[in-house]
């Protein structure tokens, strides 16, 4: 390419593309470096997980409903160290959901 200016390109190998990766980067790492802070992940559904301990000592993370779905849970067992560890991924859940009154309407597995 030549010294012009171009669109960013994440298959690009130019410096100014490069720089704008790494910094795509570090920032997704920040982030994932404070899951579980109740500040990153969520939607207009489901709070930040946050990062908790049950009454008998066991780690959990957990997201709560909003917006129509007040009430609902959604818990995992331990303290999820990422998105993809929570939310799951290629289909599979890592997080059991929970209805208002306790009933689960998911049952993956991933909680006791």
């Amino acid at each position: 390419m030549g010294r012009g200016r171009h669109s960013y390109s994440r298959w690009c190998d130019c410096r100014r593309c490069k720089n704008t990766r790494d910094r795509a980067e570090q920032r997704h790492n920040e982030e994932m470096s404070q899951f579980g802070n109740g500040e990153v992940g969520g939607d207009n559904h489901w709070t930040a997980p946050v990062h908790g301990t049950t009454a008998d000592g066991q780690d959990v993370t957990a997201s709560f409903g909003t917006d129509g779905r007040d009430g609902e849970a959604l818990i995992a067992r331990g303290h999820a160290d990422s998105m993809g560890g929570f939310y799951g991924s290629s289909g599979q859940k890592g997080h059991d959901h929970f209805g208002p009154d306790g009933e689960p309407y998911g049952d993956r597995g991933q909680s006791d």
